[in-house]
């Protein structure tokens, strides 16, 4: 005391309803009837949501189906711990000096012989698997496949179905819903497993909170700032109320004395364990790197007319495949690493042919170094791109200034081998044929078929099917005059719609608009420069902002200069425009 008072005080938390003397209303102390009036607290609890819900919906008041659904899934999140020790409570059973075993609840129950055991024994199997298990598995199958259907377009239906689990914590930790759950129930399951070793359950419930609490440090999974702190102070409650009550248990001396001097050994190993695995795998990293290229794929391209293209391939693949790409805009600066790492640690480059490419001296430079040692390339022929003859192949180092020409012959790179290496990648190479315009999923097959050419394999197929029915609440608008205006757009679709998971939609014309408009909320406009003199994007402009007839709303536009080139026209340009 005072602290047994206390606890007895959240017995109500746990479904445990003694004090409501249920013999009053049924005639008898029946612990059956108890049991079972433990396991269908959250059903009927469920049920009374769905009677409200119905109700609702007959008065007029039309609500989703999923706001019940997440009502649920609340109340199920909050009281998982106490659904699950509620369904474990029969095969919590404590020895006896004769050697028999008693329920800990009912003590005059002797488990696992008599007949009233194996009733609760059945009944607890049951709301093992309808309620704890049947969550579990829902919540695994919900979270390992969000991020295929998010990639896909389809996470926004599926998130706002599950927000229960998926909304409160940051996009980048979705899954941490699914740890808590886990978590949970692992402690529930402790008290029942080792019910006859107390001395073992401490430290095991004190490593599950630990490692669940390092985890949470690390990330800081909940969306709000109050909300991690207010996490951290409960397990550390928690953590506190475990070490004060260790010195309470009642354990018997020398059995506790055997099994803590085995159970210190855990901790005492795993440190000299971690150190050494640590030195292992510095050591293992270090042979690998030597023998394994540290980058799949290096996309070579002209960063004005492909690299925004160059950027949808790379995201297009790490979306497939975890393969390491390399795109060479990212280190500009050091032309010494850009071929040291196409030497050394490349296994597979990808010229991106466009209109400029050939005539860039940084470009050459990487493309003899793959024809020098020999490196795998691909070209990929985009729309614009011109083979050169032999006579404009010669020439084009006259484009180039005299320091750029020292620059590459500084690391052995003379214009013969400029010559010869051009020659050999526009006729002794098979080109992929990369269409710079229409539906992003054309693009996304080369890219696949990119892939196979390189040695790797995709895990998953193209993110749209013919059947899919789009249906986004974010439509992205700009200018098509230049492909990488459209290249841009569809960058910004899958970094948009990977931080918000909700669905986006790049429109291309008035019918593509017509259809998604009654579900999108939002319109991205992306702004570059001389866009205000393109007439077709004006127009759909105009159409997409016009109040939808079907939906009764118009589109919140909101604008994005993605282009640092972009002005704003003055009075008079408005006038022209």
């Amino acid at each position: 005391e005072p602290v047994a008072t206390l606890i007895n005080l959240t017995k109500l938390v746990m479904f445990d309803f003694h004090f409501i003397r249920t013999s009053c209303f049924f005639g008898t102390d029946n612990p059956v009837l108890y049991f079972v009036g433990r396991l269908l607290t959250c059903p009927v609890a469920c049920a009374l949501l769905l009677c409200a819900w119905v109700l609702q919906k007959m008065l007029g008041r039309h609500k989703p189906f999923n706001t019940v659904l997440n009502q649920c899934g609340v109340m199920i999140f909050a009281f998982f711990l106490s659904i699950t020790r509620a369904t474990l409570i029969p095969f919590q059973c404590v020895e006896n000096p004769n050697g028999t075993s008693s329920m800990m609840l009912h003590p005059g129950i002797i488990c696992y012989q008599s007949e009233e055991h194996a009733l609760f024994a059945a009944l607890s199997v049951v709301g093992v698997v309808t309620q704890p298990l049947a969550i579990l598995v829902l919540a695994t199958y919900v979270i390992f496949t969000y991020p295929s259907r998010v990639a896909g377009g389809k996470g926004l239906r599926f998130s706002t179905r599950y927000r229960f689990l998926l909304h409160r914590f940051k996009p980048s930790s979705y899954y941490y819903g699914l740890v808590l759950l886990y978590r949970n129930a692992i402690i529930a399951l402790l008290p029942t497993v080792l019910v006859g070793v107390p001395e073992v359950q401490v430290p095991l419930m004190g490593i599950m909170l630990l490692a669940v609490q390092n985890l949470s440090l690390q990330t800081a999974p909940w969306r709000t700032q109050m909300a991690n702190r207010v996490d951290m102070l409960l397990t550390d409650l928690l953590l506190v109320t475990l070490l004060s009550a260790g010195p309470l248990l009642l354990l018997d001396e020398a059995s506790s004395t055997a099994v803590l001097g085995w159970l210190l050994c855990v901790p005492i190993l795993s440190i000299l364990l971690v150190v050494l695995l640590g030195f292992l795998r510095l050591a293992v990293k270090a042979i690998r790197q030597k023998r394994e290229k540290l980058y799949d794929i290096f996309l070579c391209h002209h960063k004005a007319g492909g690299g925004s293209l160059s950027r949808l391939m790379k995201l297009v693949i790490l979306q497939h495949s975890s393969a390491r790409v390399f795109l060479d805009s990212d280190q500009l600066q050091n032309l010494d690493l850009l071929f040291d790492i196409i030497r050394t640690s490349t296994k597979n480059v990808v010229v991106v042919l466009t209109g400029e490419l050939l005539s860039r001296s940084w470009c050459a430079g990487e493309i003899v170094t793959a024809w020098k040692n020999d490196i795998h390339t691909v070209p990929l022929l985009c729309e614009g791109f011109e083979r050169l003859s032999d006579e404009a192949q010669k020439q084009i180092p006259s484009l180039w200034t005299p320091h750029q020409v020292a620059q590459l012959a500084s690391y052995g790179i003379q214009l013969d081998d400029v010559n010869l290496a051009y020659s050999w990648l526009q006729h002794e190479l098979t080109p992929l044929q990369m269409a710079r315009f229409g539906p992003v999923c054309g693009r996304e097959k080369v890219v696949v078929e990119l892939m196979n050419v390189c040695g790797l394999s995709s895990r998953r197929t193209t993110s749209k099917t013919a059947g899919h029915v789009s249906r986004p609440r974010i439509l992205i608008l700009s200018s098509y005059m230049e492909a990488e205006y459209l290249s841009a757009c569809e960058v910004f679709q899958i970094l948009l719609q990977a931080h918000l998971h909700v669905e986006c939609e790049v429109v291309h014309d008035f019918q593509q608009i017509a259809t998604c408009k009654p579900f999108a909320y939002y319109l991205i406009a992306l702004l570059f420069r001389g866009i205000l003199r393109d007439e077709d994007f004006i127009k759909l402009l105009l159409y997409a902002t016009q109040t939808c007839t079907s939906s009764k709303r118009a589109l919140e536009l909101v604008p994005v200069v993605a282009d640092s080139n972009f002005e704003v026209p003055n009075v008079d340009g408005y006038w022209a425009l």
